[in-house]
């Protein structure tokens, strides 16, 4: 007890001077691996008391190194509050950024890092989220780079991406970094070293799990996007569209819908179609087609065989059933007229029926001849006259 106390006492009375510092730490982590020394030590505040000696010396390799040796060993057994952790771990950046290709301070550095990580996530995201141009995460990368020949700072920078990625939101933003990218090429680097890969392919497990629960989301919200985009546009999954409310009760199929057919006329058999050339219910019900419709044929027409032409030219059902065409309607001539011969001129010209058949002109018909008198020979001016057939 007296040797902590004593070490710790001298760092403090001599904390600007390396050579004494450097020392004290080296032998402060000696002893307190043994953990009944190292909660003696955290009853004598060795933690804070080492962490700024780190702060004081960073820039000394040598310094460093203890202090993060002394400092790893009492984290082991000390749990550190959230201001703690987070102040040290700036610190160790800025060293690992400073003393990137001393070997050493780089190795104990990465022990240190994954402890903390390991006790605290809010460690992991000070590493991960760059602060005052302090950028943890490119650091380590770097560092890997300059040292990947060394198998024990690699099997460190390995650990230290274990303990990274027991927490869930920061394995996604080292997804985010392509970090599987790195491990995949440690892995193959190392492919002998059991260790490196047992480690790494613990870590590639866990990134690729949440890799596949991040596509299932993000899947699924596709799908509800895409489902709820085609409910507000009308269209079922198939991209077919919904029978609008109220249409769906008149049994209205899609394509009727389309075809913006109502609940009656759905009742009445109207397809898309005849939808489209306004056809009603009643009229669906008499065999109107579209084209009709869209020539004005009524039911009745419809049934009494009027096509549109007859329907645009006046022509009637009685008309139809009588033989008489669009010109002859247009002429005024009666379905009894068309039956007696009347053409559209006799029809204007007044002749009747009869008169038609005993052939009886227009203008004989306009002078006042008679079927007999047109028989006779009796022209316009004689009939006129008096003239009479005998």
């Amino acid at each position: 007890m007296n040797g902590i106390h004593d070490i710790l006492n001298v760092m403090q009375k001599f904390r600007d001077n390396s050579h004494i510092c450097t020392p004290c730490c080296a032998a402060l982590w000696s002893i307190v691996v043994n953990s009944y020394n190292a909660k003696i030590a955290q009853r004598e505040g060795a933690l804070d008391k080492v962490c700024y000696v780190l702060e004081w010396h960073l820039h000394n390799g040598m310094v460093v190194e203890a202090a993060c040796s002394a400092l790893w060993a009492l984290a082991l057994e000390e749990r550190l509050t959230d201001s703690k952790s987070e102040k040290l771990t700036l610190l160790l950046l800025e060293g690992l950024h400073i003393h990137l290709r001393k070997n050493l301070v780089v190795k104990v550095t990465y022990l240190l890092l994954a402890c903390l990580i390991h006790k605290s996530e809010l460690v992991a995201f000070r590493i991960l989220v760059p602060e005052e141009e302090k950028d943890g995460l490119s650091s380590i990368i770097s560092s890997y780079y300059v040292h990947q020949e060394d198998p024990e700072i690699v099997e460190n920078i390995c650990t230290l991406f274990f303990e990274l990625v027991q927490y869930k939101d920061v394995k996604i933003e080292l997804l985010s970094q392509n970090i599987m990218q790195l491990l995949n090429e440690i892995k193959v680097k190392y492919a002998s070293n059991e260790e490196i890969c047992s480690i790494i392919e613990s870590t590639l497990l866990r990134l690729q799990n949440t890799q596949t629960e991040l596509d299932l989301m993000l899947q699924d919200q596709t799908e509800r996007d895409t489902n709820e985009s085609q409910a507000e546009s009308g269209l079922t999954e198939d991209g077919v569209r919904y029978p609008i409310k109220g249409r769906a009760e008149g049994d209205i199929t899609e394509g009727q819908a389309e075809g913006d057919i109502t609940e009656g006329q759905a009742e009445g058999g109207v397809t898309a179609r005849q939808a489209e050339g306004r056809v009603t219910a009643g009229q669906a019900e008499e065999g109107v087609t579209a084209g009709q419709a869209e020539g004005g044929v009524t039911e009745g027409q419809a049934e009494g065989g009027v096509t549109e032409g007859q329907a645009e030219g006046g022509v009637t059902e009685g008309q139809t059933e009588g033989g008489v065409t669009e010109g002859q309607a247009e002429g005024g001539v009666t379905e009894g007229q068309t039956e007696g011969g009347v053409t559209e001129g006799q029809a204007e010209g007044g002749v009747t029926e009869g008169q038609a058949e005993g052939g009886v002109t227009e203008g004989q018909a306009e002078g006042g001849v008679t079927e007999g008198q047109a028989e006779g020979g009796v022209t316009e001016g004689q009939a006129e006259g008096g003239v009479t057939e005998g």
